[in-house]
């Protein structure tokens, strides 16, 4: 988590100081003008060009970051550089055109960029705030552990249903077989629990209704106290409810891990084929100005 925060306080916030300077500056040529404010005028054409440059600049991050043997600064402070001159650019884009919209490819320009300024925010936000929260999620544990050890817990759980009735181990398979993980990029956001579990049809009827993992704690839980089972099946019992209650906490870890990496993905998505259209609008945009200067 400190690690990531750096990128903000990187060489004590640098780059936010170059970026807040900047912005008075803009602000300042902005407010020369006599005449209503456009892309038009000089002061336009000043903001224009320097945020231009500003947006090829800051498409040049994805290069610097696979450049392993690039000497031209750190990473993080390319990066830190990259989320305080993108938040100055809304500023800088908005006095260059002077405020003023309409349906033309010079908007479009527009509203690509604010597009891409603000998934950066969300990114900024998913790359501070998940990096600690997934760790912790994990438990230290990667991916393909947490699997494994998924795994272990179905065949644990099977073993020690064996020697039950067989409503619990019919139970238990329908549990395993029907569990829910993944799927599409929607349900890997919802990270909700789809399952479907087979119970008893004499178990209680919110039970039988509420047919999921949590249900099937409960159904466990149910039949503990039952006076029809020996001394060996009760201990076998809460073996089981142990075990599978272990499961359903890894499984909820699982569901929410994907949930992250679906945002992550999500947020890629987004962010880097809106810049590259950008970048080709934002073209389209200059060459339109020179043409019909």
């Amino acid at each position: 988590m400190a690690l990531n925060k750096n990128i903000l306080l990187f060489n004590n916030s640098m780059y936010g100081k170059i970026a807040l300077g900047l912005g008075i500056v803009c602000s300042g040529i902005y407010m020369t003008s006599e005449n209503p404010a456009n892309g038009g005028t000089w002061q336009g054409y000043t903001l224009g060009t320097l945020g231009a440059l500003i947006i090829v600049w800051l498409t040049l991050l994805g290069i610097r970051k696979r450049s392993y043997r690039s000497s031209l600064g750190t990473v993080q402070g390319w990066t830190s550089a990259h989320v305080y001159l993108g938040l100055v650019l809304l500023l800088i884009g908005t006095l260059h055109c002077g405020y003023q919209f309409g349906w033309n490819i010079h908007t479009l320009a527009y509203v690509l960029m604010v597009i891409v300024i603000v998934s950066g925010m969300y990114g900024l936000w998913l790359y501070l705030m998940l990096p600690s929260a997934m760790e912790s999620n994990r438990k230290n544990l990667s991916r393909e552990n947490m699997l494994r050890q998924f795994d272990s817990f179905n065949q644990e759980a099977v073993i020690i249903a064996a020697d039950l009735p067989i409503e619990i181990q019919n139970a238990v398979g329908s549990a395993i077989k029907h569990t829910t993980l993944g799927g599409g990029t929607l349900a890997q956001i919802r990270a909700k629990d789809s399952s479907r579990v087979s119970l008893d049809a004499t178990a209680p009827l919110n039970l039988v209704d509420n047919r999921d993992q949590k249900a099937l704690l409960s159904y466990i839980a149910h039949e503990l106290p039952k006076p029809k089972h020996s001394v060996e099946q009760h201990e076998r019992l809460q073996a089981l409810l142990d075990v599978l209650s272990q499961r359903k906490t890894l499984l909820n870890s699982l569901r929410l891990d994907m949930h992250w990496q679906t945002l992550l993905h999500v947020w890629l998505v987004v962010h880097i084929p809106f810049s590259i259209a950008l970048l080709g609008v934002l073209t389209a945009h200059i060459i339109s100005v020179f043409f019909y200067w």
